[in-house]
């Protein structure tokens, strides 16, 4: 039998969570006298698009008598569409429809673990953990049985395994060697997959690469299909991690060095997305150029009538098209020393230098690209004249096979120091450089995943080109891999990344003093800035119009003779057609419609913030921590929110990010979060029952009091939407800020003045700001409270008991208000975050 109880240890847990939570639902459904084209109960007046002609001042539309559109100009796909929106739960134009859904939870999750000790100074471990988990990011609120609602599963699971060796080589020098290997596999479980298109009226061939419910997006009212970017599918991900270090202390230095690689690998993707975007524009008048949106258009009713937008409000691309699941893998590289030096018992100095190497990412069969900016483009021959940039291929044709040109000078410094000022006073400041892991998703698949775009509109952008019924009459663009060479994506958007870029890094500072108030309390006053330089851009429209050039109005939109006409056999911007707008051939690379590019590193942030922090530790039965937060987070790039919903507002002119800069999305100017224990004084050895028997001290000693008191700011609110008639060709537009955006009483009705806010003149960007600080949602106050006990069961047993109230006075946290400029609940609050939320537990020890 095996004799080594005093060196091998053994660790086993489980895990489980069974999790329902109700999420509520408030959006704008269609009535029943829109659904039938009845519009005469809304403000707005209707223009027809089918009526559009250009004239030497604009456009000019011809009203539909009554606002109702006559049932033989509706669209059957449309029509169709229309029959998957459930009906309003009361009466209204907006927000008159109210649901709530169970958003469940599940996962189960193992871990073993063993530790064993060959002599003293050489231990070894090994563990393993695997974790099955899903949970609901949006619940069915259409309903279980609607294919066109928003419903999202989220598979998510996850096998880790880990093994490491420590060595005491002396009593200075230890040397520790480690190996980790994670698989992890996320996921996407639609509620319109599989669904059969040809049941909409759309063309068969969509069913074979696209057969799930199409992404409708009808700017004011509820979507349909599948949101935030969710689409059926999976991602497998490998990390393979190694590292070995070792310490070495000589005399008062601490010194540490050591080596890791990573081993990063991912793969599969999603079902492409078919997506159709509405907007008011398409039924805006009479001159579309100069509508506003509070006096005409009307974005279902575009959807009746079959007729979209090319892009839509969101950025997203009106297409149907085919999906690669390319494998890509990328190798990281880093090394380190630093030195502790403790110089005196009261200095100690931190003084250390990282190298790191991030590899380009490569792909196992070679489907990625990149696009080169100034290589002649083979299109100029047939042209005559010289057009530049032009999608390459890696691995093709003696092209490296990594996507881009990795830095090889990712040197980061750090510096600390702390010193003890007295015997209740430290002070604490540090500096250091940090390289951000490197956007890894891969690079385009251009060629390779291919999208058809849905010419809804001409490059005019206001004449109606191929309606819903027809979306697309040339069928599907065919996948031509690398075949095609530089001429790939010729007339249509390209996408890809710069050839060669810098990694993005933060620089952090800090400065702050501690100070013991008493042996149980504890202040830390701290100054933290933190600022990231060469941060990435998802996507940048490297084909928008000079700005110069808006000066010419409405000479961009006319037609003139084309250049390219019988060089393309189709185009998704007009370069296929006899005459084009002016607009494209004065674009920087006008053999192209859109050239998105991402993880462009050209924006940056800063961090500043005051941090208060109080510790009470243990004493008397009371810990206390409390964390206040004082600080300003500015940036010139989106950011993400968590708590609250507000619109991510995208770049307005492209040409100058100097215009973007604002506070983050996520800027929380002041933050006060308290946390506390306190044992109840009942129970023996407590000011009451101290002479408590056993079953009654067991009964009513030993109860503690647990609290988290969360008090924050709201998010800054940045306003979108509007008709963008830029005529910019790539850029987005703006509201005008013509007025105080605040009002003496806020409510849920009206957050902030929306008169503010107006439409600007055509092939201008407007001025509000990507985010105001002076307009912010609703600030966060949440009181989460328990109670727990132990019970000793045992010597070696014990049983815990917790009951937990999350958000314990149900207090209401709204959400932010709509601020998309053409939403008819402009400026209201329609939603809160979750109730109160009750949880009992029990953890047994062993």
């Amino acid at each position: 039998l095996y004799q080594q109880r005093n060196k091998t240890f053994f660790f086993a847990a489980y895990e489980g969570l069974r999790l329902s939570s109700p999420v509520p639902y408030t959006a704008t459904m269609p009535t029943q006298a829109e659904r039938n084209g009845d519009f005469s109960a809304i403000p707005q007046t209707l223009y027809n698009p089918f009526t559009t002609v250009q004239t030497a001042n604009g456009f000019l539309r011809a009203p539909f008598p009554g606002n109702k559109i006559p049932a033989s100009l509706m669209s059957t796909v449309g029509k169709n569409l229309i029959s998957y929106y459930p009906a309003p739960t009361n009466g209204g134009l907006a927000n008159n429809f109210v649901a709530s859904a169970a958003a469940p939870a599940s996962s189960d999750e193992w871990s073993v673990r063993m530790d064993h000790n060959f002599t003293d100074n050489v231990q070894y471990f090994f563990r393993y953990s695997s974790k099955n988990e899903y949970k609901v990011g949006n619940p069915a609120f259409y309903g279980a049985d609607d294919p066109g609602g928003p419903y999202l599963r989220q598979p998510n699971n996850r096998l880790d395994g880990a093994t490491g060796l420590t060595w005491v080589i002396s009593p200075t020098t230890v040397l520790s060697l480690n190996f980790g290997l994670n698989h992890w596999i996320e996921g996407n479980v639609v509620q319109g997959y599989p669904f059969n298109m040809t049941t909409l009226g759309l063309p068969a061939f969509i069913n074979s690469t696209s057969n799930q419910f199409p992404v409708t997006n009808v700017t004011g009212y509820a979507p349909l299909g599948p949101q935030n970017g969710s689409g059926e599918g999976g991602f497998p991900r490998n990390t393979y991690t190694t590292s070995v270090g070792l310490t070495k202390v000589i005399g008062a230095h601490s010194l540490s060095m050591g080596l890791m690689n990573v081993i990063l690998q991912t793969g599969g993707g999603r079902i492409y997305p078919t997506t159709f975007n509405f907007s008011p524009s398409s039924t805006a008048g009479p001159n579309p150029e100069t509508a506003s949106p509070d006096t005409s258009g009307n974005a279902f009713a575009s959807l009746l009538l079959g007729v979209g937008v090319n892009t839509g409000s969101n950025g997203s691309l009106s297409s149907t098209g085919v999906s690669v699941f390319p494998y890509n893998s990328k190798h990281y590289w880093g090394t380190y020393f630093e030195d502790d030096w403790k110089i005196t018992n009261k200095l100690t100095l931190n003084l250390g230098l990282r190298w790191d190497f991030q590899s380009a990412p490569t792909e196992r069969f070679n489907q990625q690209s990149y696009f080169q900016f100034n290589q002649i483009n083979p299109i100029s021959t047939p042209l005559g004249s010289t057009v530049t940039g032009a999608v390459v291929f890696n691995g093709v044709d003696g092209n490296r096979r990594g996507l881009y040109i990795a830095p090889v000078a990712d040197f980061s410094p750090r510096f600390g120091l702390a010193y003890q000022a007295t015997h209740k006073l430290v002070v604490r400041a540090g500096f250091g450089t940090f390289i951000v892991p490197s956007y890894f998703g891969g690079g385009s698949t251009q060629g390779f995943g291919q999208a058809t775009p849905w010419v809804a509109v001409q490059p005019n952008g206001y004449t109606p080109e191929n309606n819903l019924d027809n979306p697309f009459p040339n069928g599907p663009l065919p996948q031509t891999g690398s075949s095609l060479g530089a001429l790939t994506n010729v007339g249509f958007d390209t996408a890809g990344t710069p050839s060669q870029r810098s990694d993005p890094y933060m620089i952090q500072y800090m400065a702050g003093v501690q100070y013991a108030v008493t042996n149980n309390d504890m202040i830390d006053v701290s100054y933290v800035g933190n600022r990231g330089l060469h941060m990435q851009q998802a996507s940048w429209n490297f084909n928008q119009l000079p700005t110069a050039d808006l000066a010419l109005g409405n000479q961009l939109l006319q037609q003139v003779a084309n250049p390219f006409y019988g060089k393309l056999s189709s185009s998704g911007c007009g370069l296929s057609s006899p005459t084009v707008s002016y607009g494209q051939l004065l674009r920087p690379y006008p053999e192209f419609c859109n050239v998105n590019i991402g993880q462009v590193p050209n924006s940056w942030s800063e961090y500043n913030a005051l941090q208060i922090n109080y510790n009470h530790r243990w004493s008397s039965g009371l810990q206390v921590l409390a964390s206040y937060t004082f600080s300003k987070f500015t940036d010139d790039t989106n950011g993400t929110n968590s708590w609250a919903e507000t619109n991510t507002v995208p770049i307005r002119n492209y040409y100058n990010l100097a215009e973007e800069k604002s506070v983050d999305a996520g800027d929380i100017p002041q933050s006060l979060v308290i946390s506390y224990i306190y044992q109840l004084p009942v129970g023996k050895g407590q000011k009451v029952g101290a002479n408590f028997n056993a079953f009654t001290n067991a009964v009513l000693g030993g109860w503690q009091l647990t609290g988290v008191w969360t008090f924050k700011s709201g998010f800054p609110i940045g306003v979108i939407g509007g008709v963008n008639n830029t005529g910019s060709f790539g850029g987005n537009q703006r509201p005008n800020v013509v007025g105080n955006p605040h009002v003496a009483n806020q409510n849920i009705h009206e957050w902030f003045n929306t008169a503010a806010f107006a439409q600007p003149a055509p092939f201008t960007f407007g001025d509000a700001p990507r985010y105001m600080s002076t307009v912010r949602a609703p600030g966060l106050q949440t009181f989460d409270i328990g109670i727990q006990k132990w019970f000793n069961i045992r010597e070696i047993m014990r049983l815990q008991f917790r009951a937990e109230l999350f958000n314990a006075f149900n207090r209401a946290n709204f959400y932010a208000p709509d601020a998309n400029f053409s939403d008819a609940s402009f400026g209201r609050i329609s939603g809160t975050l979750p109730p109160r939320d009750v949880q009992f537990g029990l953890k047994l020890y062993w």
